[in-house]
């Protein structure tokens, strides 16, 4: 009949536009505040397409960030520089922050290849006087100590050349009285009073 022919049409009508506002609905997510069927489906993420499933009432965020300039995950942004880390920043997309190689060490030279990342190679703190001990802190960095000389012997001159190190050159025990007769004994210095 003509009545169940237009009811029809109507129906198709209204078919019609639930499809076309579905359609609306996923193209349009920067407008999409509260639809009734999904709610909000923005997820403050550039990275994402925010999506609202009409039939199924639930949101969907599908990745966009594949090529050079953006990122989905931190393994897109590798810049094959060892040097950075490499993040993808939702936001920012990628980030490549520079790598500190300070390992608070002073006994090491810190800097960073690109190849290998980090090196950090022991410092040499010989000043090239043999007449100090060259040793390193790892607070203060090189410490070049004095060399005590002293042999304890009372019958040498004890000194110390930058090129040779310590010397000790024998002076003799001689006290000039010629009442002592002069020498040296275990270090010691002996001036015995001759007699007759």
């Amino acid at each position: 009949s003509t009545g169940s022919i237009r009811l029809n049409k109507m129906f198709s009508h209204i078919r019609c536009l639930v499809l076309l506002l579905s359609v609306i609905i996923v193209l349009h997510k920067d407008t999409l505040v509260s639809t009734g069927v999904c709610g909000c489906c923005n997820d403050h993420n550039e990275c994402t397409l925010d999506m609202c499933h009409y039939y199924t009432g639930k949101c969907s965020h599908k990745m966009l960030c594949n090529d050079h300039d953006e990122c989905s995950e931190d393994k897109d942004c590798d810049d094959r520089d060892e040097c950075t880390y490499d993040v993808c920043d939702p936001r920012k997309r990628c980030v490549n922050k520079e790598m500190d190689c300070d390992d608070d060490n002073e006994c090491t030279n810190d800097w960073c290849d690109s190849r290998e990342g980090c090196v950090n190679i022991e410092i040499d703190c010989g000043d090239e006087n043999e007449c100090t001990y060259d040793s390193c802190d790892s607070r203060e960095g090189c410490v070049n100590r004095e060399m005590d000389c002293d042999d304890k012997n009372k019958c040498t001159d004890d000194s110390c050349d930058p090129e040779t190190g310590c010397t000790h050159s024998y002076h003799g025990c001689d006290d000039y009285n010629p009442c002592t007769e002069d020498s040296c004994t275990d270090k010691e210095c002996l001036h015995e009073f001759i007699v007759g």
